[in-house]
């Protein structure tokens, strides 16, 4: 209890061992990310198959993470990676075909 205490995860008063604050956000946040690990465990083979595919575009990739997974945040997070990979890729591209002028000054 004692380096509960000096963490600040938990408090005593009046005899009573309290969570604080800090306590109670952090133990929210264990909370939540064991059920997340749940939910990916629970998706693991689905995951794994999603990873085999070898599909010819996002929109395929999209459609099957639609049909295989149904936690909308995992959902989520796969074509939000999609979304984002596919806009570098396109930055990328528009970056390699402009054209930078440096004005000289001298």
């Amino acid at each position: 209890m004692s380096c509960l205490i000096k963490t600040g995860l938990v408090k005593r008063q009046k005899g009573r061992y309290l969570l604080t604050a800090f306590g109670k956000v952090i133990f929210n946040a264990q909370v939540n990310l064991e059920t997340k690990i749940e939910n990916a465990l629970t998706n693991y083979w689905k995951l794994k198959t999603i990873d085999s595919l070898e599909m010819p575009s996002r929109e395929e990739t999209d459609k099957v993470i639609s049909v295989l997974i149904d936690n909308d945040e995992i959902k989520g997070i796969l074509t939000k990676d999609s979304l984002s990979q596919q806009a570098e890729s396109e930055k990328s591209n528009v970056m390699k075909h402009a054209l930078v002028t440096v004005p000289n000054y001298a």
